[in-house]
């Protein structure tokens, strides 16, 4: 009988494993935003991809990597005086609306700048990460920025980020300045692991009020719209963060993060199709929380399978039964004795939980599981 165990566990495997992957989850087939990357960010499992490793324009979500860098080299309590820097951004860029001579603190520039989206705040941030990097105050805003995409650019390879190529701290469109949705996604990945981060990108508003070093108040809100519960078809519920961007070349972009029992993800779009991104993203969203945890029920109905294979004699054949959590009163029997449900559970307490259902979710579509008696331990007679 020992022999035959492993022959019995790899049977059982293939089964389930046949039974998570031909489920259909959630259809994938019309996405036609030209590169997706859906990431498990945990393992940093790619879970769906479309084009992940061709080069494409980011956008704002540039500013993921603008955010991590100040995290990691600034210092949050230094309140930071604004100067011609943020004159020099495009007139067409997305702005938080900073004013030379205001007095603003890191953590509230970083919110002007994964919120509204604002170059200006980019630049700011350039500027002053440059110049505490090098002990420089003298130095040139063309050497300041030039300073900060070297950063930015070591910052990327040592996440991985091996097809990515920053010019500025913003994203504002340059022949020069790309990167990859794997890449995007293992950016986001790494900067989600800063607490202030998360807590920064999972704001939908915020209020910088007059008074605070700044010559008036400043309301911004999240360009992020998965995040806004009054916006009722883009919001997503489970929604944690991140950045959007868009530029004419690089089209409607986002960078989504999303939490479910336990399950992280990471969703990066580019180039999507005009208001397409949010309805994607969710989508991408449903998908890998279907599939995780399908995963994960494999997982507990082999380690549960497992246990019950240690503990008792069993046998199996062919019934096309189900045993479940819901269904867990069906086709249990045990060998020589009353096979009731209620006796089961009088007799093996130990795989049952505290509301008296059998541990675990056992899938095993074609097999009847016949509980024998309990194993004896070696050395007892």
């Amino acid at each position: 009988m020992k022999k035959k165990r492993p022959f019995i566990m790899i049977f059982i495997f293939i089964l389930i494993l046949l039974f998570c992957s031909g489920a259909i989850i959630v259809d994938l087939s019309g996405m036609d935003t030209e590169a997706i990357v859906l990431m498990e960010s945990e393992t940093g499992k790619l879970l769906y991809e479309k084009n992940a490793y061709e080069k494409m324009y980011p956008a704002s979500t540039t500013k993921i990597l603008t955010a991590l860098i100040a995290l990691e080299r600034g210092d949050l309590n230094d309140r930071i005086t604004i100067g011609r820097e943020v004159e020099m951004v495009p007139v067409d860029s997305s702005k938080a609306g900073h004013i030379p001579g205001d007095q603003i603190y890191l953590k509230d520039l970083l919110l002007g700048l994964m919120l509204p989206s604002g170059n200006d705040s980019a630049v700011a941030i350039a500027n002053y990460i440059a110049k505490k990097e090098t002990g420089d105050s003298n130095l040139s805003l063309e050497e300041a920025f030039h300073y900060f995409a070297k950063l930015s650019n070591q910052r990327a390879k040592e996440i991985g980020a091996m097809q990515t190529h920053f010019i500025n701290p913003h994203g504002y469109h340059d022949d020069g300045h790309y990167t990859t949705a794997y890449d995007l996604a293992l950016i986001a990945r790494e900067a989600m692991r800063n607490e202030i981060f998360r807590e920064i990108v999972g704001t939908s508003s915020y209020t910088l009020e007059n008074g605070q070093g700044t010559q008036k108040e400043f309301f911004w809100n999240n360009t992020n719209l998965l995040l806004d519960p009054t916006a009722l078809e883009t919001y997503y519920p489970y929604a944690t963060g991140l950045k959007t961007g868009f530029t004419t070349p690089a089209g409607e972009c986002l960078v989504g993060t999303a939490t479910k029992n336990g399950i992280h993800l990471i969703a990066v779009l580019l180039n999507s199709p005009k208001n397409k991104r949010w309805n994607q993203a969710k989508d991408l969203f449903e998908y890998g929380f279907k599939k995780e945890e399908k995963r994960l029920e494999m997982v507990d109905a082999m380690n549960n399978m497992k246990k019950i294979l240690d503990e008792y004699e069993t046998t199996m054949d062919k019934s096309y039964i189900n045993i479940d959590k819901s269904q867990n009163n069906k086709e249990v029997l045990h060998e020589d004795e009353d096979n009731s449900p209620q006796n089961f559970r009088k007799l093996n307490k130990k795989i049952f939980n505290k509301d008296d259902v059998l541990i675990g979710i056992f899938l095993f579509l074609f097999l009847r599981v016949i509980v024998k008696q309990k194993k004896r331990k070696k050395g007892r007679r």
